[in-house]
């Protein structure tokens, strides 16, 4: 984002906010009366997804630079495993003891699995102190 910010043709960003909000209040004119705070949510989501994806596009094709690799995609992995692990474990009757148990079981898994994977070097430079 702020490669686009200091760009000289910074009207792009300009051109995606504006349509980023139009997308947002469109999104929530449809969705908000179909599904309540849920359809607001699917709206901010959704307008979000979507600005990303265009500025991601602009990156792409004026800069010709590729910000996402292969860590990119195992962090989504690793992501996503967590949070099956985490919606499969067992919840209990007190709310906040669940929250507490399924957070340290999605830290850990993420932690786990980022070491595993060697995604991040520096988190085996930091952490290790190799």
């Amino acid at each position: 984002t702020f490669l686009l910010f200091t760009f000289e043709k910074y009207i792009y960003v300009t051109y995606l906010f504006f349509l980023l909000l139009v997308i947002a209040v469109i999104l929530n004119i449809i969705l908000i009366p179909l599904y309540g705070i849920e359809g607001a949510a699917i709206a901010t989501v959704s307008s979000s997804v979507i600005y990303n994806a265009l500025k991601y596009l602009i990156i792409l094709k004026i800069f010709k630079m590729q910000p996402y690799g292969l860590s990119s995609l195992k962090i989504l992995l690793v992501i996503v495993i967590a949070f099956l692990v985490a919606y499969f474990f067992p919840t209990f009757d007190n709310v906040i003891v669940s929250m507490v148990i399924k957070s340290a079981v999605i830290t850990i898994v993420y932690a786990v699995l980022t070491y595993l994977f060697k995604i991040v070097p520096e988190f085996h430079k930091y952490v290790f102190l190799k």
